[in-house]
């Protein structure tokens, strides 16, 4: 009877195993798989070929559990976004996974990390992360390790980055700021920034800031919050006094170009004075222009 032969093996060093999973965690997800389910070690034989030995995903949870869970909202004890990322499912006549079918749902399952989100793909390469926008419009909750970076290098959702997405609903991830809304723009040469000036979602930033960027058709992020204060922005006909007072707030130079005698800025200018988010320090900095200090008395 013939033994089975010894694979006498050794470790790979640290920099060689990380390029050679990266590159296997490509084929995977070509392949449909799921990569950050599974724990994988590379080795080196004696004849200098590669063994890669992976450990499948081990849930304490049946199909049926994991899909009733998804569906229902009620994820039992111990329960996580991984369980649920390991089984296709069919949302909306693609093949993807029970996560993109809970999210589908509006159902956050507990304890989900950014991994689950941008690492979970179906059949037709949909990270989870794009399932999460598409439903969870208005009120994202993002993973604490979870960043602004993250969201420039998901490729482009529907017809814009999702970046884009959350400058339009001004819920950006925790430590964003106003330069990581630069970093990517769409068709329209539109950066974040321009889509925050013109929904009133502008990070605290500078006049500087704002005006460093220009679109396809010349205009800077300026230009864009110039037009929303004024309602003449032609992207938007309904322009809310909202959305002026938050960008003021954010910006205070914005607020140089307010005048009381103009019924529209007199609007706005009574609810930036109202407005509880008004701090002490941007008082002070609103002062700097005597129209607005003439008004506030």
């Amino acid at each position: 009877m013939k033994k089975k032969p010894v694979f006498r093996t050794r470790n790979l060093p640290p920099a060689k195993e990380k390029a050679i999973k990266r590159t296997l965690h490509r084929v995977l997800w070509q392949l449909g798989l799921q990569p950050h389910l599974m724990t994988s070690k590379v080795l080196a034989t004696k004849t200098g070929q590669v063994r890669i030995e992976f450990q499948p995903p081990t849930s304490h949870f049946n199909k049926k559990e994991i899909r009733r869970a998804a569906v229902s909202g009620i994820f039992p004890q111990g329960m996580t976004a991984s369980d649920l990322a390991a089984i296709p499912a069919m949302v909306h006549g693609c093949k993807q996974t029970v996560l993109h079918l809970a999210l589908s749902k509006f159902h956050l399952p507990p304890a989900i990390t950014r991994l689950d989100l941008l690492e979970t793909r179906g059949l037709d390469k949909w990270p989870a992360i794009c399932t999460m926008f598409e439903f969870f419009w208005g009120r994202l909750t993002y993973p604490l390790d979870l960043t602004a970076r993250d969201l420039i290098t998901v490729k482009p959702y529907k017809y814009r980055p999702l970046l884009h997405e959350a400058a339009v609903m001004g819920l950006y991830p925790s430590n964003t700021v106003a330069q990581d809304l630069l970093q990517v723009r769409d068709k329209k040469g539109w950066t974040a920034l321009h889509q925050a000036s013109l929904w009133g979602h502008l990070l605290p930033c500078t006049m500087a800031t704002l005006m460093s960027v220009h679109s396809n058709d010349g205009r800077t992020p300026w230009d864009i919050a110039i037009q929303v204060l004024n309602g003449t922005s032609p992207e938007s006909s309904w322009q809310p006094k909202e959305k002026t007072v938050r960008n003021i707030l954010a910006c205070p130079e914005l607020a140089q170009n307010l005048d009381p005698e103009i019924d529209a800025h007199h609007e706005t200018l009574k609810l930036l004075v109202a407005s509880p988010k008004l701090t002490p320090e941007l008082t002070i900095q609103l002062q700097a222009y005597p129209k607005i200090t003439a008004a506030m008395l």
